[in-house]
């Protein structure tokens, strides 16, 4: 900026002009490059400090998510369903929820929550990483509003049972479903009705779990007995990072008709039948590790439960009262501070109520 003063004495006329030197410019333009990069760097700051909180919550919804879909399967574990569990032929345990095979050939039981320790190989920047698998059983309440039907009549030659009276059931409906006869109860899987009140659960079927014959598992029911509808679910961490929610029985009420044939579903292990027998559902994505403990009635945590002292492990699971579950993820993003990407970690504990009900002392799973 100039100023100009005219000298009115001596010299009349002349000019004096006056303003900034070129190092007061220079200094001034130092001034506010300074100011606009301060501003500049804060903004950026809050720029990347805001994209890394949006990741995070993001990150952390999808585990929280994930918590609660677990969560709510514990507190229903056991829910219409013996804590000391039914009984399904040898080997399904470890054909369909990854753990170990037992060494004998007697009938497994599936109770209301049987863990599965280090069973799932997951790969973490290069790697391996041993994460867990978490199943969960209880009783369907979509199904007859809840309540069972009566069973006048079992045929373990068939694996034909006749109910009094029948509306909700439907032939070819892969659902499965516990038979209780109040001593040791079966699950089977229902492949069509002979007529209204016959089902029908033929071997073949996509999980395994109809074996009729002299030794099947229908052969030790009682004539008498209920039938309901139950909710099966494992949860664990496949090949590509994520948490899935696998549940058992018929799929296209889950997610739409026509996905049996599409394969939306899973097929269960070879060997083991060519059906489809299971939806699964992912709830996690860039699942990092799984891992689950269980705090027992004596107040011991422990990562597992198999067969000890010449106890049986689903008389043991019986035991569990807290499902404790830690979840890792990788976000989609890196940080920008870093480069490094953004992981959360989760955990939660979930009690298991209906598992501290007294129960029958018959068979094995008692």
């Amino acid at each position: 900026m100039k100023s100009y003063d005219i000298d009115r004495g001596a010299g009349a006329g002349r000019i004096r002009e006056s303003g900034f030197t070129l190092l007061e410019l220079l200094v001034a333009m130092a001034i506010f490059m300074v100011v606009v990069g301060a501003i500049y760097a804060m903004l950026e700051v809050g720029r990347s400090d805001a994209f890394l909180t949006k990741q995070k919550t993001e990150t952390m919804q999808n585990a929280r998510i994930a918590l609660n879909t677990i969560g709510r399967d514990a507190v229903n574990a056991g829910v219409g369903y013996w804590k000391s569990g039914a009984r399904v032929p040898d080997g399904t345990l470890s054909n369909l929820l990854f753990i170990a095979d037992d060494a004998d050939s007697l009938d497994d039981w599936l109770t209301p929550v049987v863990p599965g320790d280090g069973v799932r190989t997951t790969v973490v920047d290069g790697v391996p990483v041993q994460t867990d698998a978490l199943t969960f059983a209880y009783m369907d309440n979509a199904f007859n509003g809840g309540t069972s039907i009566a069973v006048s009549a079992v045929n373990p030659l068939t694996n034909t049972i006749t109910v009094t009276s029948n509306s909700v059931a439907v032939g070819g409906n892969l659902y499965v479903y516990i038979i209780d006869d109040g001593k040791e109860p079966c699950l089977a899987s229902l492949t069509k009705l002979s007529s209204t009140d016959k089902m029908v659960f033929e071997a073949g079927d996509p999980l395994q779990l109809n074996n009729p014959g002299g030794a099947g598992t229908f052969s030790r029911l009682a004539q008498s007995a209920s039938l309901k509808r139950i909710t099966w679910v494992t949860y664990f961490v496949n090949d590509d990072n994520v948490l899935i929610r696998r549940v058992y029985g018929q799929t296209d009420e889950l997610v739409g008709a026509g996905v049996d044939d599409g394969g939306v579903g899973g097929v269960v292990p070879v060997g083991s039948g060519d059906g489809i027998g299971f939806v699964e559902m992912p709830l996690a994505f860039g699942v990092e590790n799984f891992q689950v403990r269980y705090v027992m009635d004596d107040g011991t945590i422990v990562d597992d439960i198999v067969s000890a002292g010449g106890v049986d492990a689903s008389i043991i699971r019986q035991n569990i009262r807290l499902v404790q579950v830690d979840l890792s993820l990788r976000g989609t993003q890196n940080d920008p501070k870093t480069g490094q990407p953004i992981r959360v970690q989760i955990n939660g504990a979930f009690h298991t109520p209906n598992l501290v009900i007294q129960e029958r002392a018959i068979g094995r799973g008692a």
